[in-house]
């Protein structure tokens, strides 16, 4: 057992295994580089693409906002879900109200 337990005895058992080893290592590292290759490329692209998609977004007032983007402007706003008539103007000082009454209650 002394015998074969030293380093050199053990490595011409395991020759098929390490011709795989190396194979693989071998394949993995032409992988590795066309990946590099390919996401350097990539990132060469999205550099210069920037720049002009940021120029055509770009806003420099009311005329154009939100064109180049979506395609339509932007609103006024959330409409009002009642109109400031009879109903309207009473329900907002109720809310208000009601509102203000609880923040009292809890300041007590």
């Amino acid at each position: 057992m002394a015998e074969e337990a030293g380093r050199g005895a053990a490595h011409p058992k395991g020759g098929k295994s390490r011709h795989r080893a190396e194979a693989f290592e071998e394949a993995l590292s032409i992988v590795s580089a066309r990946l590099a290759a390919v996401a350097r490329q990539e990132a060469e692209r999205l550099k210069a693409e920037r720049p002009a998609m940021a120029q055509a977004n770009r806003n420099t007032g009311p005329d154009g906002a939100g064109d180049a983007v979506s395609g339509a402007g932007v609103g006024a706003g959330i409409a009002r879900e009642h109109s400031k008539i009879t109903g309207g103007i009473k329900r907002d000082a109720s809310s208000a109200s009601q509102g203000a009454q609880r923040q009292a209650k809890r300041d007590r």
